[in-house]
């Protein structure tokens, strides 16, 4: 029943169910009822979902209680059911929040941190006309959690000589809340797209977005709407509905749609309980060259110069420093800084990205340096444009003949002149081609043997166009021009699927002066258990015949090839894996490249295990399997196979979502255990089967249970021996006979037992 608000002598205070323009919003609110009026608190009115002005806000903040009359001439209330509806512009309603993404997925941890250590190796031995050697290429990692120390190196061996050599090592530690990365060792410095990086021994300090892969960095389009009644909303990117929810009356914003970047258009569309429908489309341009807006990011490295890398182990040159920002100041426009130092040289610089009304982005650059005497300027124009049909880009680099950086005071010049150009265009009917062009002036400074100033130029036309043929065959075609020295290079193929892991496919190759034909099948070995295999030939100016076969285990990877070159005969053998050691124990995997999980079902041996939906191994006598693929930062599912586990065998949970670090490994315990259940068959003195539903108990335990069909009971839990008894409801014992024993994997049937 809806009543009149009456006058009151005196305030009343009322405990009301709220709805608003008729939505329940499964509030109770107290309201102040006072002469006639209704009156409620800032705080209370705003958990209800209404949207006040900044004056009610202030009333609020001075301790006033608001009249509801001030925003609502609709105000029902319902004293019979202790009920009020209040009827407010659709403007007043809070914003309905809608996102893409889950905020379990977003809130999830890292998996907890473990303690470990593992050796990469990659050892490949080589016969070729009575020579023989071995290589390799090993990685040393030791972690903790975001602690990681690793180390790399290569070796060599022929005819008694040893060559070692280290490439680099470095401790890194890497924090998710903060996407802040510390890196001291060797490591390569961090750039802009107008400055060049350089290897470094020595102190990081940089954001890193990969630690937040659920993090979109570049600014996207504004997607917000407003519902007058309730109805549901459908969003639609480039043409493909990507999410649908009901909304309530009032405003609502999407958040984290999933836009790539490129040109696109988001459509959104209001559905009523009608069926009446508003549509809106929005193009966008979305780049990664953009900053979303109030984004900062930085790198800052300071050390020795790395010189000779993957000749020497350790020749370091002078000190050197740089630093790297990117700031997004709008969502239109990106902000960039640089500077580096070293000897006498100093450089600074800065840029910026902006988008040009959603059809591309421009970028911009202007940088200066000085050394010695030398003053010296850089500049960088670029435009680019990509979209699903075609795709344009634009780039020139210009610098004086004085401009120095880094690279240039250690041996590699500057360009002076550096121009990149390139069209694509992507169609499912006719095909992809891409067009690039680039054209790069250099000038090398003189030398003792050599004092003129030499001038290298570089003028490269390439491109290449890509076809599938009958949804299983793919040809393409590729080929580049060097004006400079009249080269040119051309290759044709055709690549063809058989089904399953199999494919053949044929090659022609022209370019410097020589043609060969290339006929060559395989099939790969991807997972534990398969046998991969490739069979190669090249014929023309150049012959080449090559047998591979590989087999690829949980233990690792090995391979067999024999190679004929013209008339040499040559052999090569190579093994690939990981020793690991973690959750206490050894393992023999393949090669570990980025986070690892390693499975222990509780002891159970040859549980199929799969991630992300794919088979990747049995678990060993131990109960464990390691998997040496998973993806860091990022959630990855690995769950049991449930229908070939034995009948005794009882599962808690059979799958898991776990998130690990960075080169890191996790532990994913599954509570598996043998199941002591058994099946019980029970008759009396008589011979005939207990009556359905009597109940009976086991003596040890006290565990009870009912009778179902043909005297059968079971006991989930059995502690089996020949003191087995069970006591029925008129106090009757049925004991366990001799020899009475339970078979394997299954649940053991006990009985007839008689029951006296």
């Amino acid at each position: 029943m809806t009543t009149l608000l009456q006058a009151a002598p005196a305030d009343e205070i009322l405990l009301l169910e709220v709805s608003v323009n008729g939505r329940q919003t499964q509030a109770v609110v107290p309201f102040t009822r006072r002469a006639g009026k209704l009156y409620a608190s800032v705080e209370e009115l705003q958990a209800a979902g209404i949207r006040l002005t900044a004056q009610q806000l202030q009333q609020g903040q001075q301790g006033q209680q608001i009249d509801l009359a001030s925003f609502s001439d609709d105000v029902q209330l319902d004293m019979a059911a202790q009920k009020i509806n209040i009827n407010v512009r659709a403007d007043m309603l809070g914003t309905t929040q809608l996102t893409m993404s889950s905020a379990d997925d977003e809130a999830r941890a890292m998996t907890d941190r473990s303690l470990g250590a593992l050796i990469n190796y990659d050892v490949l031995a080589s016969q070729t006309a009575g020579s023989r050697a071995l290589s390799g290429l090993a990685e040393a990692r030791v972690f903790y959690g975001p602690h990681v120390f690793s180390s790399t190196g290569l070796a060599y061996a022929q005819g008694g000589r040893f060559s070692p050599l280290r490439l680099d090592t470095t401790y890194t530690h890497s924090s998710p809340t903060t996407m802040q990365r510390y890196s001291v060792g060797d490591f390569i410095s961090n750039g802009l797209t107008w400055s060049r990086p350089v290897r470094i021994g020595g102190l990081q300090l940089s954001t890193d977005f990969s630690l937040r892969p659920d993090l979109v960095t570049f600014p996207t389009p504004d997607l917000r709407g407003e519902a007058v009644v309730a109805s549901n909303v459908d969003l639609f990117l480039n043409g493909i509905r990507q999410l649908s929810e009901a909304v309530p009356p009032g405003p609502f914003e999407i958040r984290r749609a999933p836009v790539a970047t490129g040109a696109g258009t988001v459509s959104i569309a209001v559905t009523d309980a009608l069926g009446r429908q508003t549509f809106r489309n929005i193009p966008f341009y979305a780049s990664e060259k953009l900053l979303r807006d109030g984004l900062f990011s930085y790198s800052l490295e300071a050390g020795a110069l790395r010189r000779n890398y993957g000749l020497q182990s350790s020749d370091y040159g002078g000190m050197v420093a740089s630093a790297s920002t990117r700031y997004g100041y709008s969502p239109t426009l990106t902000l960039e800084g640089h500077a580096e130092t070293a000897n006498s040289l100093r450089l600074a610089g800065m840029g910026l990205a902006t988008t040009l009304y959603d059809w591309g982005v421009l970028s911009a650059a202007i940088s200066g340096s000085t050394m010695g005497d030398r003053r010296g300027r850089q500049y960088m124009l670029g435009f680019e444009r990509r979209a699903a049909e075609a795709s344009f880009s634009v780039s020139k680099l210009q610098a004086d003949r004085d401009y120095r950086d880094i690279g240039a005071v250690y041996g590699s010049p500057v360009p002076r002149a550096l121009l990149n150009a390139s069209v694509g265009l992507y169609s499912q009917q006719y095909g992809s081609l891409n067009l690039a062009y680039t054209s790069a002036k250099t000038t090398l400074p003189g030398t003792e043997n050599m004092p003129e100033v030499r001038q290298i130029d570089a003028d490269i036309f390439s491109f290449s166009y890509f076809k599938s043929i009958f949804n299983r065959a793919n040809f393409f075609l590729t080929g580049f021009r060097n004006s400079t020295d009249q080269s040119y290079g051309l290759t044709m193929g055709l690549l063809m699927a058989l089904g399953g892991r199999d494919s053949v496919s044929a090659t022609y190759t022209s370019g410097g002066g020589l043609r060969n034909l290339s006929l060559q099948a395989s099939r790969p070995a991807i997972v534990a258990g398969d046998i991969g295999w490739q069979l190669q030939a090249n014929e023309g100016d150049y012959t080449q015949r090559l047998a591979e076969f590989s087999y690829r285990a949980d233990a690792a990877r090995a391979s067999f090839a024999v190679a004929q070159n013209a008339n040499l005969l040559s052999q090569r053998a190579n093994v690939r894996g990981a020793v690991v050691w973690a959750d206490r124990s050894f393992f023999l995997s393949n090669w570990v490249d980025d986070s690892f999980a390693i499975v222990d079902t509780n002891g159970i041996s040859d549980v199929p295990v799969f991630a992300e939906n794919r088979k990747v191994g049995r678990t060993d006598q131990r109960g464990k399997l390691l998997i040496p693929d998973l993806r860091s930062y990022e959630l990855n599912k690995i769950s049991l196979d449930l229908t070939e586990l034995p009948l005794d065998v009882q599962v808690g949970v059979s799958e898991q979502t776990v998130r690990p670090q960075h080169r890191n490994g996790v532990i994913a315990h599954f509570k598996l255990a043998r199941s002591l259940g058994a099946r019980i068959i029970l008759r009396d003195q008589d011979g005939k089967f207990l009556p359905v539903g009597s109940q009976v108990r086991m003596k040890r335990g006290g565990v009870q249970a009912l009778v179902g069909y043909d005297g059968e009971t079971y006991f989930p839990e059995v502690q089996i021996d020949n003191n087995l008894e069970i006591i029925t409801a008129t106090g009757a014992r049925c004991r366990m006979n001799a020899g009475s024993i339970p078979q394997k994997d299954t649940i053991p049937v006990i009985g007839p037992l008689t029951c006296k």
